[in-house]
Order: structure tokens, then C-alpha cells, then sequence
């Protein structure tokens, strides 16, 4: 999977959790992602974020500031 680095530090994968090819190899392709980054965004089905460590997680689901499901590619952790 290719990924970028933006200059905000922000990272972007084609990420598609709907795809055949994750269907097929989900743990290569998170152990992939993790190996980048905790958190990185998608253009995938309208954008969203993929978080990939379980740190990440519970700080985010602790944090109802960071918690949402407005979209938009400028919230980070």
C-alpha cells in the first residue's frame, strides 16, 4: 500500500475496508499500516481516519473532543 506523508505530519493510504484484497489480507495490511502509522486517513468512501494502535484508540475514545464522526481530514489526535 503507498502512503504520504503530508507536510502537516499528516499521513494517507488508500485504505478501503471494503475491498476484496482486505478481505484477503487484513492482518498483512494492518500490521503494514501500524508499521507507518497509528493514525491515517483515507479517501476511501467519503474519508475517513484509521487508527491502528490500541493506545491511539482508548486515548481517542477517552477524548470526546477527538471522537466524532463529522467528517473532515483536518482532525487529528
Amino acid at each position: 500500500m503507498e502512503f504520504h506523508e503530508h507536510p502537516d505530519g499528516r499521513v494517507s493510504c488508500p485504505f478501503d475496508h471494503h475491498s476484496a484484497d482486505f478481505a484477503q489480507r487484513y492482518a498483512e495490511i494492518l500490521d503494514e499500516m501500524r508499521g507507518v502509522a497509528a493514525l491515517a486517513w483515507s479517501e476511501c468512501h467519503g474519508g475517513y481516519w484509521i487508527v491502528t494502535s490500541h493506545d491511539l484508540v482508548r486515548k481517542l475514545s477517552l477524548a470526546p473532543e477527538a471522537f466524532t464522526v463529522y467528517p473532515g481530514a483536518d482532525r487529528r489526535a
